[in-house]
């Protein structure tokens, strides 16, 4: 009950500021949208190199890569970064702390972040299903929804679940380094580096074979997690989707752990 009501009163106040809303999580899909459309009126492209059809199925499904995109990420890194650095900012914990428990403040923010998060992706599907009409009037290319041995609903849902558990190890950090710094960019700026070193990586090393020690970090277990809907192996999407939850969940115990030790009274 008392996180319920920890999480109303955390979505109530996110609402209220709408500016913040809008950069952390509706730039990406909004850019992803005005880049395509772009790129569909604006470029001519040789006849030959139209496809026969437009699946928006598979285009939806790789433009939830965006999960796991540095840049991409540090929006959504800021999202969740100043959830927690405003109350040390404006000095709000002394007036919230004592209505709840710590734990429940805590993860009242991380889940308005995830609903948020998860909000963006769906946005980010919905954006390449337009482009996708789109391109096909501007072209004259039908789209095919429903192709034989082609990605469908399920194979979505599974890309979008695993961007969701990649944000969310994403922003789990991003809060632990909120709490530990008490500040916005202590919290994104280590977040948005650490995705960024991890895709600097894997571009330059390519992953050993066999017992595959790369998905230990966050974005290959992302790409793993999302090889199922683009016709990967179960078992590897499996391994990279608990390894995500594990991020997640040891970086906001974390985030829990440090906050419980602070004294509210100075902040």
């Amino acid at each position: 009950m008392m996180l319920a009501q920890a999480i109303s009163g955390e979505a109530y106040r996110a609402l209220r500021n709408p500016r913040a809303l809008f950069w952390a999580y509706a730039l990406v899909p909004l850019f992803i949208l005005i880049f395509g459309l772009g790129i569909e009126l604006a470029v001519r492209i040789d006849s030959k190199m139209v496809p026969p059809t437009i699946e928006p199925f598979r285009l939806a499904i790789r433009s939830l890569g965006a999960g796991g995109n540095p840049i991409a990420q540090l929006f959504y890194a800021i999202g969740a970064a100043a959830l927690v650095a405003n109350e040390y900012r404006w000095e709000s914990w002394r007036l919230i702390g004592p209505r709840n428990r710590r734990l429940n403040l805590i993860l009242a923010k991380f889940m308005v972040y995830l609903a948020c998060a998860a909000l963006s992706l769906a946005a980010i599907v919905a954006v390449e299903f337009f482009s996708a009409f789109v391109a096909g009037l501007a072209k004259g290319t039908p789209v095919a929804w429903n192709v034989d041995g082609g990605p469908g609903w399920a194979a979505l849902a599974v890309a979008w679940a695993a961007s969701l558990a990649e944000l969310a190890a994403l922003g789990a950090l991003a809060m632990a380094g909120a709490v530990a710094t008490r500040s916005l960019l202590g919290g994104a700026m280590p977040a948005f580096l650490f995705a960024l070193g991890q895709s600097l990586l894997l571009a330059f090393a390519q992953p050993p074979a066999g017992i595959n020690r790369a998905i230990l970090l966050p974005v290959h277990a992302g790409d793993m997690a999302r090889g199922w809907a683009q016709g990967g192996s179960g078992g590897d999407a499996l391994a990279g989707a608990a390894m995500l939850l594990c991020w997640a969940f040891v970086l906001i115990a974390t985030a829990i752990i440090l906050f419980s030790r602070q004294d509210l009274s100075r902040e």
